[in-house]
């Protein structure tokens, strides 16, 4: 019988948008790997396997218990060996290694386990054995729908995400120093954001507070470079992080240096911005590497 995967996210509520990237990179790594991947946000099948990002509600998880239903969880969170859970204190009520005690429940009844960050896995390992890191990547399926032309960029640089105070003040920054720095909007349609982004030449990825400069998304990296924008993160350490080659990763309070810096000479940025697709695209496909991915945690089971 042909392997299908339902990728869903019912455990969002009715917003595809929060997630729509990393549905975007699973979908697209799947299909690559040559199986079959659909998308819903409210339907459960018998016959497919069904892949969840993070943390379920409890009749959620009781409901797939009950109805015997092959699923898989994709951990984007942060989470340390020790079970401190998220991102920050203050994001999680206060209690990150509740949260952390919590989501083990959920980590032990999944399927499997697909793991965005190094650091995260092993913790998922104590839980569940069929956990991997994530081989996220290139694939011709995350290419814009609707392209710009280098040459007719007409935002120069774009912040993300919601605008926090602290992004606020590097937004601030730049437009004193000549960059005209624009939000995007937030909360946005993804076609909204995707559209911004296509029209940009940098994309500024400030980080939304002091305690998240320790990591780099993936997800955002690979969305820039395919999109073809000039990416810049701020980042404390990451130093082993394979996506640093992808974008510029300075320390903090020296992103709008760099931006301003990389600006100047937009010749030799679409080049960068050319040769890190290219570079993507030949070194890492996901097409072999889901297949592996695939072979050893869901069929493996």
């Amino acid at each position: 019988m042909e392997v299908e995967f339902e990728v869903t996210t019912t455990n969002y509520g009715a917003s595809y948008d929060i997630t729509c990237d990393f549905v975007d990179l699973i979908m697209a790594g799947i299909l690559d790997a040559g199986y079959t991947a659909r998308y819903s946000n409210g339907r459960f099948y018998g016959d497919r396997i069904h892949v969840f990002f993070d943390r379920l509600q409890p009749e959620l998880l009781e409901f797939l218990i009950n109805s015997k239903i092959k699923w898989g969880l994709c951990v984007t969170e942060e989470i340390t060996p020790d079970g401190h859970f998220g991102w920050s204190t203050s994001e999680h009520f206060g209690d990150p290694y509740g949260l952390g005690r919590e989501y083990a429940k959920q980590l032990h009844g999944a399927s499997f386990l697909w793991v965005v960050f190094k650091k995260s896995l092993e913790f998922c390992r104590k839980y569940n054995r069929h956990s991997a890191l994530l081989p996220l990547g290139f694939s011709s399926r995350l290419l814009p729908r609707f392209s710009v032309a280098w040459s007719k960029r007409d935002i120069p640089a774009l912040i993300t995400g919601a605008l926090t105070t602290r992004r606020e003040a590097i937004q601030r920054e730049g437009n004193l120093k000549g960059l005209g720095i624009q939000h995007a909007g937030h909360p946005l349609p993804a076609w909204c954001r995707d559209h911004y982004l296509s029209r940009s030449t940098l994309h500024v990825g400030a980080a939304r507070t002091d305690q998240h400069m320790k990591y780099i998304n993936p997800q955002r990296v690979l969305q820039s470079v395919c999109f073809k924008v000039a990416l810049l993160t701020e980042c404390i350490s990451e130093t082993d992080n394979p996506y640093l080659e992808y974008h510029d990763a300075v320390a903090p309070g020296k992103i709008v240096d760099k931006a301003v810096e990389l600006y100047s000479d937009l010749t030799a940025l679409g080049k960068v911005v050319e040769q890190r697709l290219e570079h993507l695209a030949d070194t890492k496909s996901m097409s072999t590497k889901f297949r592996e991915l695939i072979q050893s945690t869901v069929l493996s089971v």
